[in-house]
């Protein structure tokens, strides 16, 4: 029999108190402080904690547990593993790229055309099943994709593709509107000696930032024997180029009325790396060049900024309001945070990016307010405007967010690549970074795949660059102590476990997530079976809090 109870006790301002009791294969006491009972959001300024007391049968002796330690211990003393990561040879390359070139040619308005052309040898069995079949993304409403050529080259005679070799689809985000498509080239009997070449090109026709272009070339862990990238632009063209392996050349000249810039290898490029699962080169080690027509960021974006401003002058709808009203009730300290984690709740995420600076430039509040949903920048615009209506300074911010913090030596020279995930910048007395398509509020705190990093600023007087708060250790603590009683008598030769668990900060965000957004009685279930150590339970029960 299993079984699991869970109720709730409320006895104080900011916590609330589960417990939890299963019986099965392995029997547990379980007790969980999560959220605020008292606040209108949960907050995870308070704390978590988990008690919990664990009984284990294993495999009906104890002393099995003292042969699985053994194991445990021959088992780390034999697999102690090396760092026997090279980068490859000639002899270890699966594929190799024979030549690469690019040629961008850019008007004043900051529109272009690109000229790509590559081709590619086939050394292995590896190489011909990952070169074998070629992606090419790109808007299409924003630019017009043609591919110009494409065969397979073997003993020097060209195949080429056919058109039921080819297919354009579409391949946007299942919870947005965009535009986004893709090119799919699978190339004809391709074997280990081939060659894969193809030629295309793209017309970019509408860019996010008027009058403005940038592009970068970052080395990536590969292989290419020459490239060249020539951008040729109407207005001027500023580069940066960061190479302390020294494999590039890089010139920047004038044809005529053109600027050009033409960027070259100067030796073949074996970055692949060998004898190594999972590769990793921290960002702006590899080699990079950042092109812009923009020598400083003074003035940037400033089209996006005053359609911005224009719309935060505008009247809170009445959603926006209740919020506001909501918030002014609750402490300073935990009041914009609960904003975000008020506004992620009111409005579900769904991007759209069909029309014109989609991509940048948020909708109109009301537009938000009525279809009940927006993506990051139509909620950081919300969270700003209920923010200014407070009588705070707030405004909107680009970052890069991932788990991986970019390099600040992309942000060297203005571009319009090194963000994908628009923030809010608030200042209430202190410089709060708030991000509303996380529901969960973390009161004077930071999520980690936003901290730490360059953040542009949209700010009326113009953009400027920041760094959003780092995470710290202390900001994400969990503490854990554990006594265990091994074959106790009393329990009939069961392992005994008891402690506690104390999760603070950001490190409670998966358990809010589950109170928050799993299914009843799947939290239920979860909730008893992580209680049950995993093990098999034949029945479970369990009552969740009523709020």
């Amino acid at each position: 029999m299993s079984r699991a109870i869970l109720w709730p006790v409320r006895n104080c301002n900011f916590l609330r108190v589960i417990k939890v009791l299963a019986i099965g294969d392995r029997r547990s006491k379980y007790e969980k402080r999560v959220g605020c009972a008292n606040a209108p959001d949960r907050c995870l300024g308070c704390r978590q904690a988990y008690r919990f007391a664990t009984y284990d049968r294993w495999m009906s002796t104890p002393w099995r547990f003292f042969r699985f330690l053994i194991l445990i211990s021959i088992a780390v003393s034999i697999y102690t593993f090396d760092a026997n990561a090279r980068l490859a040879k000639e002899s270890d390359l699966a594929a190799v790229t024979e030549f690469e070139r690019a040629v961008f040619e850019v008007s004043k308005d900051g529109t272009y055309t690109m000229t790509y052309e590559a081709r590619v040898s086939i050394l292995t069995e590896a190489g011909r099943e990952s070169q074998a079949v070629k992606s090419i993304g790109f808007n299409g409403r924003a630019s017009k994709f043609e591919l110009l050529e494409a065969n397979t080259i073997n003993d020097g005679v060209k195949i080429p593709v056919a058109a039921s070799g080819i297919q354009i689809k579409e391949v946007g985000d299942s919870k947005v509107f965009d535009s986004s498509k893709e090119t799919v080239i699978s190339f004809p009997s391709v074997r280990v000696g081939s060659k894969i070449h193809f030629r295309y090109r793209l017309r970019v026709h509408e860019v996010p930032i008027e009058g403005f272009f940038s592009t970068g070339l970052n080395l990536e862990l590969d292989n290419a024997d020459d490239f060249s990238w020539l951008i040729r632009s109407e207005k001027p063209l500023y580069m940066s180029a960061q190479d302390r392996m020294e494999l590039l050349s890089v010139n920047n000249s004038r044809d005529g009325s053109k600027y050009v810039v033409e960027i070259k290898n100067r030796l073949k490029v074996r970055l692949a790396i060998a004898q190594e699962d999972s590769p990793f080169v921290e960002n702006g080690r590899l080699p990079s060049v950042i092109v812009s027509t923009r020598p400083d960021w003074v003035g940037f974006a400033r089209e996006i900024i005053g359609e911005q401003e224009k719309e935060l002058r505008a009247e809170l709808p009445s959603a926006l309001e209740k919020i506001r009203a909501k918030a002014e009730k609750l402490p300073p300290e935990i009041r914009m945070a609960n904003v975000a984690g008020m506004v992620a709740q009111e409005f579900r995420y769904f991007g759209d990016w069909r029309r014109r600076n989609g991509g940048h430039v948020p909708r109109k509040l009301s537009e938000i307010a009525e279809t009940g949903y927006g993506d990051c920048k139509d909620l950081s615009l919300v969270v700003v405007a209920i923010a200014r209506a407070m009588g705070l300074k707030a405004d909107l911010a680009w970052v890069w967010r991932s788990e991986l913090v970019i390099d600040k030596s992309f942000y060297r020279l203005p571009n319009d690549y090194g963000f994908n995930h628009a923030i809010a910048r608030v200042d209430d007395g202190g410089v709060q970074w708030l991000d509303a398509t996380n529901a969960i509020a973390l009161p004077r705190g930071v999520y980690a795949d936003i901290a730490g990093r360059p953040a542009l600023v949209l700010s009326e007087a113009g953009v400027r660059l920041e760094e959003t708060t780092a995470v710290k250790a202390a900001d994400s603590v969990i503490d854990v102590t554990l006594n265990m009683n091994v074959g106790s008598k009393s329990r009939g030769g069961l392992i005994e476990f008891q402690g506690d668990i104390t999760q603070t900060g950001r490190a409670a965000i998966r358990a809010e997530w589950g109170l928050l957004y799993s299914p009843r009685e799947q939290l239920e279930y979860d909730t008893a079976r992580w209680v049950a150590r995993n093990d098999r339970m034949v029945e479970h029960e369990v009552e969740l809090p009523k709020d």
